[in-house]
């Protein structure tokens, strides 16, 4: 599959994450959406791969200095993407249906106005 933006290793994708240009949208579950300001580019992270990859590239780490082998240039990360995975799609269209019940509702609005009127009375 082609993408048109170059690869990420995942060094540049947690620099990109934690620079003062990205600042955090939203949060649903593991993900979290992301915008860089500077290039208004939206992306999306998947805080358990994140914490599963550092794990792995920690014990690789260890291994590594202990074994005098080398250790990788790049790694791939499989947390981060900018296009928009299919669960955070349904929950935005879950919380979108339930807001638009919640704006049609009259029930809601019937009980602020009794108890603005027992805060009136009082």
């Amino acid at each position: 599959m082609f993408y048109p933006w170059p690869a990420q290793s995942a060094s540049e994708w947690n620099d990109k994450r934690h620079t003062a240009n990205s600042t955090l949208r939203r949060t649903m579950d593991e993900w979290e959406e992301y915008v860089d300001t500077e290039t208004r580019e939206v992306f999306y992270v998947n805080t358990d791969i994140v914490k599963k990859e550092d794990a792995v590239l920690l014990i690789q780490r260890h291994y590594k200095q202990r074994y005098s082998r080398p250790i990788p240039i790049r790694w791939e990360s499989q947390a981060y993407t900018f296009i928009k995975p299919p669960k955070v799609a349904k929950m935005e269209r879950e919380r979108q249906g339930w807001a638009v019940l919640r704006r049609r509702s009259n029930i809601e609005r019937k009980v602020r106005r009794s108890e603005e009127r027992r805060q009136r009375a009082a």
